[in-house]
């Protein structure tokens, strides 16, 4: 598969996967953003919403977690019909007050409370352990039908009513005492969380999220990896104890370098361009990317590109590249929710299915869930990828205080015109009024000559003063004063 790279000596902590010298995940986490999907939490219903099939429970967190009805474990494991289940409301199956166990299945994310589920699992390195759920489930990446039906009948023997069980892709490689052994550890993961629930008051964490090296070693130490490199000790025996005890040969690197250690590896410099609207491919075609609040757009262009053959099949080449690129850094910036792709148009029906094809099979490397929705009447490619936690750009970026996010500003012509307009409602209301304005709308406001501003006093009334910010790249006003004259020019001569 390729590296792991895990920056864990400093407080923000970062971990990259490296294939072919290209970084295709990217996680990172800082103090202030201890993740929490996978905890467990005894909390108590606060509110139930039936018009939403929804309730709202305390959970100890800032912002109350959100719980659909089909997620409660009573709505889950009524014997119901389908239909039936359906039609009634979430009120018949939880009520005000109750206290409920609880898992994060979401990260909180903007002004929205985390995502809960009350059918929990417990996730290990090759099982997940389903206490509630009674059934057996195995990857589909087995290697074949035959593999998966014979894990599955052996699985069966080792729960009982209720557990359930899933086997990740990893647990083909293991022996069955070995997954056995660990299905014990995780039944009694489990049964702590129930004991420790039943010591504690609402709210209260019952079974913590695993620590980011874990979390990292848990995601990627099964899938291939050749080495895994890490600059601090701990950080490296923790995953030396991991590996073990997954009985898994993988090479573990502890960086020394004064280099930080995303630096020496390239890292940083992909994590820059990971962070820009636009991104150039290697032919010289690029990608512009945008994201809005519902959703994030990516326009293919051709660029520089110019092919060599007709027409379609330069163009067929061109989005083809970019689908690899596009996919990379879907999962770079943890692009969520509707991700629409304005592929440059291709009009023969072939290269549309091989366009499709080649996206689906890319995606398919992706961790998180993904669903190609297929062209548009529009000719836009629909793709939707489940938003787990923030993006890249949330995490890492803040709005801009002076466009407000919009990455556009008023011109200079039009912020002087908008301070006109203002000036206007303090007409004969005083002696003189002083204005903090950017240098460069000073002339356009008070024309060359002073014209403009010898007109205004006339007409308003009042003596225009002005001073300008320290900030050169100010692009805000401010009517600071508004009175008699004395006492503006003492604000003028104290500036």
């Amino acid at each position: 598969m390729g590296k792991l790279v895990i920056n864990a000596a400093t407080r923000e902590k970062r971990a990259a996967v490296i294939e072919n010298e290209q970084v295709v995940d990217l996680m990172i986490e800082q103090p202030h953003q201890h993740r929490i999907v996978g905890a467990i939490y005894k909390g108590r219903v606060e509110k139930v919403l039936p018009g939403m099939q929804a309730a709202f429970v305390n959970i100890g967190r800032e912002k109350n977690a959100f719980l659909y009805r089909d997620d409660l474990l009573s709505f889950y494991c009524s014997q119901e019909s389908s239909e039936k289940k359906k039609d009634k409301s979430i009120s018949h199956y939880v009520h005000q007050g109750e206290e409920l166990i609880v898992q994060v299945t979401k990260e909180e994310i903007g002004t929205k409370g985390c995502r809960v589920t009350n059918v929990v699992t417990v996730p290990g390195h090759h099982l997940v352990y389903l206490p509630h759920s009674e059934y057996i489930a195995v990857s589909k990446k087995f290697k074949t039908s035959e593999s998966r039906e014979q894990w599955r009948l052996k699985a069966e023997q080792w729960v009982s009513h209720p557990e359930g069980l899933i086997l990740r892709t990893a647990a083909e490689a293991q022996t069955e005492s070995a997954l056995v052994a660990e299905l014990e550890e995780l039944r009694k993961e489990w049964q702590q969380a129930v004991q420790n629930a039943k010591s504690k008051r609402v709210p209260a964490l019952i079974l913590p999220a695993p620590g980011f090296i874990d979390q990292r070693i848990k995601d990627y130490a099964s899938s291939g990896l050749t080495e895994i490199v890490v600059d601090d000790v701990a950080g490296k025996k923790r995953i030396d104890q991991f590996l073990a005890f997954m009985q898994l040969s993988v090479k573990t690197t502890l960086y020394r370098d004064r280099q930080n250690i995303f630096s020496a590896f390239g890292i940083d410099r992909q994590l820059d361009l990971a962070t820009r609207r636009q991104i150039w491919l290697k032919s010289g075609a690029f990608l512009v990317f945008d994201q809005t609040e519902a959703m994030t757009v990516v326009d293919v262009n051709t660029g520089k590109f110019t092919g060599k053959t007709k027409l379609e099949d330069t163009v067929l080449k061109v989005n083809l590249e970019a689908v690899d690129e596009i996919c990379r850094q879907m999962r770079l910036r943890d692009l969520g929710g509707i991700i629409l792709i304005d592929f440059i148009d291709l009009r023969n029906e072939a290269h549309k299915v091989t366009l499709t094809k080649a996206l689906e099979a890319t995606l398919r490397k992706d961790r998180t869930q993904t669903s190609v929705r297929g062209l548009t009447k529009l000719g836009l490619m629909e793709v939707t990828r489940k938003k787990v936690k923030e993006s890249l750009q949330k995490s890492l970026q803040t709005e801009c205080p002076v466009c407000r996010g919009t990455g556009y500003l008023l011109s200079m012509e039009s912020l002087a015109f908008k301070i006109e307009r203002e000036l206007w409602e303090y007409r004969n209301q005083a002696e003189a009024v002083v204005i903090e304005l950017p240098r460069q709308v000073q002339p356009i406001l008070f024309g060359e000559g002073d014209e403009h501003k010898n007109r205004l006093e006339q007409t308003l009334g009042f003596e225009l003063f002005t001073v300008h910010p320290n900030n050169s790249h100010s692009h805000s006003y401010a009517i600071q004063y508004v009175g008699e004259k004395a006492e503006a020019e003492r604000l003028i001569s104290t500036h």
